[in-house]
């Protein structure tokens, strides 16, 4: 059931639950988004204390976005979109054909660049060898690989260099993730060294990004967005 084993964007398993959120009625692609999310997780839960449905976090990354000055329908919408599960499919035959083809691929960016490429990619994973790009390295990780260190590993190398965006959309995602994990809303089996850990990573792929990210018009929103989220962890 793809439900039940659905992590979210945060990477962290959510929890099936037995309600279902009310809708706020929406206009034009905001409410196509709601339909499409309460397909897809409108059951699921993030593991904190309040089981916070996904929904939920969903709407709180876009305002995020919006208290940060953002205004771009595109990476409001891929910021939207941010918890509904990848696949081809949903790609070309649901996003593409419901909210257009520059929506499309900016979504697929934000969803395909932390994961593991199905080609040998030498930022795929963090090995500890000196292989380099050697095809016959034994220390490869599997297609498929969610170590926490590799998923680092290629947000620090690939998401600098995604579209403006998928970027504002990718820190978005972190501002939000980051308050709930620094505040009182973690998966309650983390721990203080889990939640720093966590946080950490974020920040650092927000340094990444902020310091090799290409200029685009939304750079002053990344920009926003990025000191959010170094001010959240600092004070952690």
């Amino acid at each position: 059931n793809v439900k039940n084993r659905h992590a979210g964007f945060s990477g962290i398993k959510a929890k099936p639950v037995s309600t279902r959120p009310q809708f706020e009625k929406m206009i034009d692609s905001a409410e196509q988004v709601e339909i499409l999310l309460s397909k897809h997780i409108g059951g699921l839960a993030y593991p904190d204390a309040d089981e916070t449905n996904l929904i939920e976090i969903s709407r709180k990354v876009v305002k995020t976005m919006k208290e940060a000055g953002c205004k771009d329908d595109t990476a409001l919408t891929v910021a939207y979109l941010g918890d509904l599960p990848y696949s081809l499919h949903n790609w070309r035959r649901v996003v593409d054909k419901q909210f257009g083809k520059r929506v499309g691929k900016e979504w697929h960016d934000f969803k395909v660049v932390r994961q593991h490429g199905h080609k040998h990619y030498a930022d795929d994973c963090k090995l500890s060898c000196d292989c380099q790009n050697d095809p016959k390295c034994e220390h490869q990780h599997i297609e498929g690989c969610h170590n926490a260190e590799c998923v680092e590993h290629r947000l620090v190398h690939r998401a600098p260099y995604i579209g403006g965006p998928a970027r504002a959309a990718l820190l978005g995602w972190f501002a939000v993730l980051a308050e709930r994990v620094a505040g009182s809303h973690a998966p309650t089996h983390w721990q203080a060294t889990e939640k720093k850990q966590y946080l950490d990573r974020l920040q650092r792929v927000t340094a990444a990004i902020q310091e090799n990210g290409r200029n685009t018009v939304l750079s002053p929103v990344i920009e926003n967005l990025a000191n959010k989220i170094n001010k959240t962890v600092s004070s952690f």
